[in-house]
């Protein structure tokens, strides 16, 4: 570790706390980059703050093949204490982008810059829009329930899940159990009868800096309107109205934007709580961030906005942003940041017919590549809204087909557990509607999740079984059948089935053997009435991946009761 004492620090600058007396008085808000992390051997202090990150942060870091770099150390304390006995109060520290956030005036940053570990200054962007307002329907009005063609009845919501081949996979069990989301928005109405069986892991709202997310006094009314109805799509359930698309997901919510003048996004407040969704074991995010009333379009290349800097950086940590693409267009390269990100998926609108919607934001960016990765409904897409807490509506906007478009991710990564952010995103836009003839007003086309289900991204090694129900005693064996499927071929020799009888028990192996195409079975030997039987199955590839089922087997297990 690199010992600098906090006085010497500040003092090398010629700051000391009467620095800041006279001078220019207006202040503004501004990112301190900074040199360094302040270590020495960066790979050693990268090793030891990975021992201690969260299993959830760890599997994910794991799935993304992501061993960490110095962006993944605090910012050092060293530093931030120098500033702060310089008379500099920080408001936000950002680990991935070794820079805190301060209100300074013109004398205090150039003070500031001439400290020593200090490599430069930037102001701290502010995004504005109007929010997309809501229309009030009643369910009954907009559509009716669905009753009988699927698995649950969603009311209203239908059409727009149908689009996007959601309640197919909901049909097959998979609606984002084991799965954390993280909504960032206005605010939430968490009292909404949509949520009422909706898991709420964690909240923060970054505004106020406080663990409450719902409208309280101080806030502007309605400030919760916005956030209800993202989350909403993306993690409500009131059967026969509204299903969201991933409901069985755990959520964080942020509240990062401030409608008390005229909806401001400070871009430190976003980046910190990007990081804080990291740190919780955040899957997937829901963004509807998009504006580029600071940028210009040049800016737009994935490594100039900070928020779209940042979106990369959790990109390559594990973590799936899902962005609005912004409701800037339809002219050419209106996309906002941080759609431009790279390793995210952006996303475009389209109406019930399944057209572009005129106001959605189009690409390609700044550098050319593909913008938006794919689309969703955003015209009229019906939503909960926070007018009460039985009140429904209809929204226009990219906002409502990102969580859209994230509740489908939700539901996928649900079923293929083990893929990366990079796998997910390949197989929703290699699947997607127009996924032959991309072009920058759709992208890739309209999310077709259950085929993204069936897609096999680079890489993977797939084990698709259906768990046994409780089996007959005078059965004399029970048969497990599986399909596997791996990118580069499947090492059939290394395909084995793992069973116990006792729960503290050791597992007996038996191999699975071939049976058709992708088509393997093992069978149990019979075992005596009211034997617990737990297995799971275990497959390679040719290059030597490994992959199990359960996902996180031999935690988790298949498991039937053996019944005379």
């Amino acid at each position: 570790m690199r010992v600098m004492s906090v006085l010497g620090v500040a003092c090398a600058a010629g700051v000391g706390l009467g620095a800041w007396d006279g001078g220019a008085r207006q202040s503004e808000k501004v990112w301190v980059f900074l040199r360094d992390k302040g270590v020495v051997d960066v790979r050693a202090a990268v090793d030891t703050a990975a021992g201690a990150l969260p299993g959830s942060v760890k599997a994910r870091w794991a799935r993304a093949d992501w061993r960490g770099d110095e962006g993944d150390l605090p910012v050092s304390e060293v530093y931030t204490q120098a500033l702060s006995d310089a008379g500099v109060r920080v408001l936000r520290s950002s680990r991935w982008l070794n820079a805190v956030s301060a209100r300074l005036s013109s004398d205090q940053k150039l003070a500031i810059e001439k400290m020593p570990f200090v490599l430069h200054t930037r102001p701290v962007a502010v995004y504005r829009r109007p929010l997309e307002p809501i229309v009030p329907v009643t369910p009954i009005a907009a559509g009716g329930r669905s009753v009988g063609a699927h698995t649950m009845s969603y009311g209203p919501s239908l059409s727009q899940w149908q689009m996007v081949q959601v309640p197919l996979l909901h049909d097959l069990g998979y609606t984002g159990s084991g799965v954390t989301i993280c909504m960032m928005d206005t605010g939430f109405k968490k009292d909404h009868e949509v949520f009422a069986s909706t898991t709420r892991a964690d909240e923060w709202d970054f505004i106020f800096d406080d663990g409450n997310t719902q409208d309280e006094p101080g806030d502007a009314p309605g400030a919760e309107s916005h956030g209800t109805s993202t989350w909403s799509l993306t993690g409500g359930r009131k059967d026969g109205t509204l299903i969201g698309g991933a409901f069985s997901a755990r959520f964080l919510l942020a509240k990062t934007e401030d409608i008390r003048s005229e909806t401001v996004v400070e871009e430190d407040n976003w980046v910190a709580a990007l990081e804080w969704a990291d740190e919780r074991g955040a899957d997937i995010v829901s963004s509807s961030l998009g504006y580029s009333d600071w940028y210009s379009a040049n800016d737009f290349d994935g490594r100039t906005a900070i928020t779209s800097i940042a979106a990369s950086a959790a990109a390559k940590r594990g973590i799936l942003v899902v962005n609005a693409m912004g409701n800037e267009g339809p002219g050419r390269q209106s996309l906002t940041a941080p759609a431009d990100a790279f390793g995210i998926v952006a996303v475009g609108a389209v109406d019930s017919g399944r057209r572009i919607a005129s106001f959605s934001s189009r690409g390609p960016s700044a550098d050319d590549r593909l913008k938006p990765e794919v689309c969703a409904q955003g015209v009229a897409a019906f939503v909960a809204s926070s007018f009460d807490t039985t009140d429904y509506g209809t929204g226009n906007g990219t906002s409502f087909s990102c969580p859209i478009t994230a509740g489908a991710a939700g539901a996928l990564l649900s079923a293929r557990r083990d893929w990366s952010p990079g796998q997910l995103r390949e197989a929703l836009t290699m699947t997607a509607s127009r996924a032959s003839a991309p072009d920058n007003n759709y992208g890739r086309g309209i999310v077709q999740v259950l085929a993204a289900y069936n897609y096999l991204p680079r890489n993977a090694v797939e084990i698709d079984h259906t768990a046994l129900g409780n089996q007959s005693a005078a059965t004399s064996g029970y048969k497990v059948t599986a399909v596997v499927r791996a990118y580069w071929g499947v090492d059939e020799s290394q395909l084995m089935l793992y069973y116990r009888t006792a729960a503290a028990g050791a597992f007996q192996s038996i191999p699975l053997q071939k049976k058709s195409n992708n088509k393997f079975s093992a069978t149990i030997p019979r075992q005596p009435a009211s034997t617990t039987v737990s297995y799971y199955l275990q497959a390679k590839d040719t290059k030597g991946r490994k992959r199990r089922r359960p996902y996180d087997s031999p935690a988790t297990l298949y498991s039937f009761l053996v019944v005379p």
